[in-house]
């Protein structure tokens, strides 16, 4: 056998070489963006592909596949004609054999046909185990596709127990029935979220580094400006004009500010360290985010009222750039959609082993339609303000991340209000004890972070740093 090493099956997903995924599909348009996805990660890792397939869907499946790949990609393609299994079997080894040779990594894909007659179940198993032996061999990485509609649950559980990995449209799991009945691990985003989840990485990895070169840029002449405007008010003596000094200095802080929750927010999106858990303090945290919001208030002519009974010892388990980020983009939303000259309010105190959180306006509101689409990634209740419509929906991931869970009250012209509920650690603790669970690993929240992106999937704020 091969030996076994770290290999690609997505750009950032790495599984060792010579492991196999059943996969069991739904819908034909979805395998085919599977298979796609499988093919252009292949050519971006110089892998080799074969696809295993009887000669009509093969063929078919090739020329659909020419308007989603470039000709590069598709010339790394090698199909099998799966119709005679011997023959197969026999040509499969051959290609791989000559990969080989040439010191050429491969991945491999087939397609199993199934079909009613008895005893087939059977005889499919002992053909897939044999191909699976020659792929063992070689240490291909390979999915093996059935019909989930026409495949019998006898089989699947028979797929499952020679498979390391169970591939659906849309996630992929470890086999908990493989060779022995381990524990099943977390779920991933298929082969297709996978790679439109790496693309969208990517995409705001590039965001991010233009953000780090303009912030620099402008923070330098901010910092000037902000250093003169402080010294000539303290130089002046009639009160109309420090009032206009004191809000030059008030919109330096604010882009500041802005600027900071933008960081921040990519920096969620793109980095997995940023979701990793541990025990925080929110008192100290919700002072900072309030001091940040006091400012953007009084540009925008909006009172910030704050009612926190909190002692300072309550503990949550989260992280600290997280929570910051939830309540100043519940503030931010609230301060943004209210009229000038009204007030927005902040309560945080501790009731039934969690920790409250509740900002409320007396803004423009929304429709109960408008409610349900509030933290869909990219909606937005108004054009006509700023922002991407992203910031809500990473509140949301954030909120179900730390196990809590937000609730909404809005109606049209009369405001709205945002509860965030979370538990307290000790609650955290004795919930994990009761279920027997361990505290989420670093690879569990990088696969939240990835899921935040995948799911309609995850976020950044615009300047306004809100989402709705």
């Amino acid at each position: 056998m091969a030996e076994r090493r770290q290999i690609s099956l997505t750009q950032r997903l790495q599984i060792k070489s010579g492991e196999h995924l059943v996969y069991f599909y739904s819908s034909m348009e979805a395998y085919i963006r599977n298979l796609a996805s499988f093919i252009k990660v292949g050519h971006a890792c110089k892998q080799q592909v074969i696809i295993v397939d009887n000669q009509e869907r093969c063929a078919g499946m090739l020329e659909r596949l020419r308007g989603q790949l470039s000709k590069e990609a598709l010339g790394r393609v090698q199909a099998v004609d799966s119709g005679d299994r011997a023959q197969a079997a026999d040509q499969l080894d051959k290609l791989l054999r000559t990969f080989a040779d040439k010191r050429q990594e491969v991945r491999v894909w087939r397609h199993a046909d199934w079909r009613k007659p008895q005893g087939r179940a059977a005889r499919m198993h002992a053909y897939d185990c044999a191909c699976g032996r020659i792929l063992d061999a070689y240490g291909c990485v390979t999915v093996c596709a059935f019909d989930g509609e026409a495949a019998p649950a006898s089989l699947q559980t028979a797929m499952m127990r020679c498979h390391e990995y169970f591939m659906t449209d849309e996630e992929i799991v470890v086999s908990g029935l493989y060779r022995t009945l381990s524990a099943p691990g977390p779920a991933i985003p298929g082969l297709a979220a996978q790679s439109e989840l790496e693309s969208e990485v990517d995409g705001y990895r590039q965001k991010l580094d233009f953000i780090h070169a303009v912030s620099h840029e402008v923070r330098n002449p901010l910092t000037v400006i902000k250093a003169y405007a402080s010294l000539v008010m303290s130089k002046v003596q009639d009160a109309g004009d420090r009032d206009k000094l004191k809000a030059i200095c008030d919109y330096v802080m604010e882009i500041d500010n802005e600027m900071t929750h933008i960081i921040n927010t990519e920096q969620m999106l793109t980095s997995e360290a940023l979701w990793r858990k541990k025990p925080i303090q929110p008192k100290t945290l919700l002072a900072d985010v309030i001091g940040i919001m006091e400012v953007k208030g009084r540009t925008q002519n909006i009172r910030l009222e704050t009612h926190v009974e909190l002692s300072g010892a309550e503990t949550i388990v989260g992280n600290a750039i997280g929570f910051r980020l939830t309540v100043s983009n519940l503030l931010s939303n609230a301060i943004k959609y209210s009229q000038e000259g009204g007030a927005v309010r902040l309560f945080a105190y501790t009731e039934q082993r969690q920790l409250v959180v509740v900002v409320e306006d007396d803004g423009i509101g929304m429709s109960e339609a408008q409610t349900a689409l509030l933290f869909r990634k990219y909606e937005k209740m108004n054009e006509d303000r700023g922002g991407q419509g992203i910031g809500l929906f990473m509140v949301k991931k954030l909120v179900d991340h730390f196990r809590g869970s937000i609730g909404v009250w809005s109606r049209p012209n009369e405001g709205t209000r945002m509860t965030v509920q979370l538990p307290l650690a000790y609650a955290v603790a004795e919930h994990e004890a009761a279920e027997g669970l361990r505290p989420q690993h670093t690879a569990a929240a990088a696969l939240l972070a990835a899921e935040a992106l995948a799911s309609g999937a995850a976020d950044a704020a615009g300047l306004s740093g809100a989402g709705a």
